[in-house]
């Protein structure tokens, strides 16, 4: 008797290719749909021209996906952000079609900030919020990163408020509480009490009680505060 390769079970008979008689005829009825899965993948990739266009989008996106992957998985490694940098703009911006991914969308943001190429940044998310409107706070979170980099921390602030705008818009709710720990070291730089805070809060609410999510109105509103702040 012999164990099938399988299964593990003894037999007194096995096929030549050392299987049991249950596991030969499972193999076999694997090998038998197998191929009439990919006969009638077949003849729809022939008669269907859409099933054939969407075959290769997909694969052509699971190919980019493994690249980035690969390249944000050897970027905690070696530290090679420009290394990165490189895959992630040749995954993101120059294929056709581009890889379709928030995630990997915003880390892109991430690499050109942690590069220090902000400018580079920048221009990345103003087009992101041409064809991303879901990503706006994200977005409008990563330039208040930028601006605080730059030291520009009136223009931070405002776009913070732009970013807790756009999270109310989609949650109707605006998170005051983390508002005013996000901007309190802002204000901090700029000398401003947690008054200033508060009435900069108090005009986000406001736009949201309104369900007013027009940016341009809020940051008119914000000016007021801003152009007056309380020290």
């Amino acid at each position: 008797m012999k164990h099938c390769k399988n299964c593990g079970k003894l037999c007194f008979v096995l096929s030549k290719d050392g299987l049991c008689k249950n596991c030969s005829a499972e193999i076999e009825l694997r090998k038998k749909q197998k191929e009439q899965s990919d006969k009638i993948r077949a003849e729809l990739l022939i008669k269907n021209p859409s099933y054939a266009k969407n075959c290769e989008l997909l694969q052509s996106q699971n190919e980019l996906l493994s690249k980035v992957l690969a390249a944000k998985e050897k970027y905690k490694t070696d530290n090679d952000v420009y290394a990165a940098i490189a895959v992630y703009e040749q995954a993101l911006i120059y294929s056709d079609p581009p890889l379709h991914s928030n995630s990997h969308t915003m880390f892109l943001a991430n690499l050109y900030i942690q590069a220090e190429e902000y400018d580079k940044a920048w221009a990345y998310l103003n087009k992101l919020l041409l064809t991303n409107v879901g990503l706006t706070y994200k977005i409008r979170k990563e330039q208040c990163r930028i601006l605080k980099k730059e030291k520009k921390y009136i223009d931070a602030m405002l776009m913070l408020a732009l970013s807790y705008l756009a999270d109310s818009k989609w949650s109707n709710s605006f998170r005051v509480d983390a508002f005013v720990k996000e901007a309190a070291p802002i204000a901090k730089k700029l000398n401003w009490s947690n008054e200033t805070i508060e009435q900069l809060a108090s005009c986000i609410q406001s736009h949201v009680n309104e369900k007013d999510y027009d940016e341009s109105s809020l940051y008119d509103d914000m000016e007021k505060v801003i152009n007056n702040p309380v020290t």
